[in-house]
């Protein structure tokens, strides 16, 4: 989140809409999928020490970045309704975890 606040074009290079049938580089792919199973092994560290109940670690951590991105581009557009987007994010973060446990 502080990332993409504080750089929104470059997050927006990152994680923007890509257009069907657009061709991704050999290197950004590779960054990407090495980005993302980093979160997937956090996921099943996080599953084998009891933080987060057993289950897909691939699955779960779709679900996070999910999570994470869209309230992340919500803010970027501007349609974040409630005062403080930080709480709300926050807020967000805790559901997410609990719903997990």
């Amino acid at each position: 989140r502080r990332f993409a606040l504080d750089s929104p074009q470059h997050y927006g290079a990152m994680f923007g809409i890509r257009l069907a049938g657009a061709v991704q580089s050999p290197e950004l792919a590779e960054h990407a999928g090495a980005a993302f199973e980093a979160l997937v092994e956090h996921a099943r560290a996080a599953m084998a020490a009891g933080a987060l109940r057993h289950g897909d670690p691939l699955e779960t951590a779709q679900v996070i970045w999910s999570a994470v991105h869209g309230a992340v581009s919500l803010e970027l557009a501007g349609a974040v309704l409630t005062p403080d987007p930080a709480a709300t994010y926050e807020t967000l973060l805790r559901l997410i975890v609990d719903g997990l446990r």
